[in-house]
């Protein structure tokens, strides 16, 4: 037991730096977990702002955003602004001209804006967990055949969904 007390004083006299990290780390752990609650988890913030990705030809997209309503009429060409909706995407022409697409349902996900089934391609749609391409097309293929959903529970119609399914991806869907 003494060798090991040994070596690790002696790990920390040659290393400085590495003594100084571990005093760190303690100090971050310390500061950032509670100890009276462990199961707790720090509140994250909710997405209230509205997200808006502009494209332009031969340049990378730019994710906006917005707070406020002056931000927004601010930002966004007017001839788009009256049909603007979180997450959709403003692709910017060569020609000066705008026209309106919806931002990926990867990116959509991550910035906690739930993707429309009435809307979403299959790209969309595999991006919710537990969607894989086959049942991505079925759904598209529901639609089709039936129409727009009326309700999230018409999944249940769609081969391959049930009730756990349904219930694990609701909050990451809607029916826009």
């Amino acid at each position: 037991m003494t060798k090991i007390k040994t070596s690790i004083l002696l790990l920390f006299h040659s290393q400085p730096i590495l003594c100084l990290a571990f005093c760190c780390l303690i100090f971050y752990l310390i500061q950032n977990y509670s100890f009276k609650d462990p199961l707790k988890v720090k509140d994250r913030p909710s997405p209230s702002n509205f997200y808006i990705e502009f494209a332009k030809a031969d340049e990378f997209p730019v994710l906006y955003a917005i707070g406020s309503s002056q931000e927004l009429e601010r930002v966004v060409p007017s001839s788009v602004y009256t049909k603007i909706k979180p997450g959709d995407k403003i692709i910017i022409h060569d020609n000066g001209t705008t026209s309106l697409s919806r931002i990926s349902g990867k990116k959509r996900l991550a910035l906690g804006i739930p993707i429309g089934l009435n809307s979403a391609s299959i790209d969309d749609l595999t991006a919710l967990p537990g969607v894989g391409i086959k049942l991505a097309e079925r759904i598209v293929e529901y639609k089709k055949l039936n129409g727009s959903f009326k309700s999230v529970d018409e999944l249940d119609n769609v081969k391959g969904f049930g009730k756990k399914k349904i219930e694990a991806i609701k909050p990451s869907i809607n029916l826009d």
